[in-house]
């Protein structure tokens, strides 16, 4: 569990099964030049692998800054970020996934971006796509442009956002949908969620065969139909 105080910030790492890519993912968020106070939370998706949930109870022991939690049960990717949302005891809440890095000013960067801009509820940013060796990196920029045409197309990446405790708490992340971040998105945007970005590559996200896949276009458009029919 989190440490007992609050926190200016907090990184919520999932996942499961994947002690191959986790250590690298969190010790990217321990490296983080002047991040200001901050916490790192891992959430344990009631991995079953017996050396996820080993490897996250090592580094909150070699880490200050890092705590674990273990869910008994399998949420799955939206039930995970909104138990880990729930505990983070940070104002705002910065998202990372286990297989991705961030880079070494991701966390001051942000801290900032919301200092500057306090009626933002949701930050994104650029970031590279690479292979599983994190090379052959290819940009993706990130402009507001992304946000007008959500209800037709995700463009933002979820790895490299970040959000206030206080809308992660209004607005939690759907547990049925094949693509729980574009619904989350979604609503965020219906619900008048003010959006911020910043076009520099904060994030390296891999690419590898065991990746949980973004939901292709067309579901992505199914999704988009059903959100326009509910309002």
């Amino acid at each position: 569990m989190t440490k007992n105080r609050g926190f200016e910030i907090s990184c919520v790492v999932t996942t499961r099964n994947r002690p191959e890519y986790l250590e690298e993912a969190v010790q990217s968020l321990v490296e983080q030049e002047d991040p200001g106070d901050y916490e790192i939370l891992i959430v344990d998706d009631a991995s079953d692998d017996g050396a996820t949930w080993d490897m996250a109870l090592d580094l909150a022991e070699r880490h200050k800054q890092v705590a674990a939690m273990r869910l008994v049960t399998r949420r799955g990717p939206g039930g995970a970020r909104n138990e880990g949302n729930r505990v983070a005891r940070g104002q705002i809440i910065v998202v990372q996934d286990s297989d991705d890095i961030s880079t070494p000013l991701r966390v001051r960067a942000i801290r900032e971006f919301f200092n500057k801009n306090p009626r933002t509820d949701v930050f994104f940013s650029g970031g590279w796509r690479t292979d599983k060796n994190l090379e052959n990196r290819e940009y993706h920029s990130a402009s507001l442009y992304q946000v007008d045409i959500l209800e037709g197309r995700q463009l933002i990446w979820h790895p490299t956002m970040a959000y206030t405790k206080a809308l992660a708490m209004n607005i939690t992340y759907p547990e049925d949908m094949a693509d729980v971040d574009y619904g989350w998105l979604l609503t965020a945007k219906q619900r008048g969620a003010k959006f911020g970005c910043l076009d520099r590559g904060l994030v390296l996200y891999r690419g590898h065969p065991d990746q949980i896949s973004r939901a292709k276009f067309g579901l992505q458009q199914e999704l988009a139909q059903e959100k326009r029919r509910n309002l």
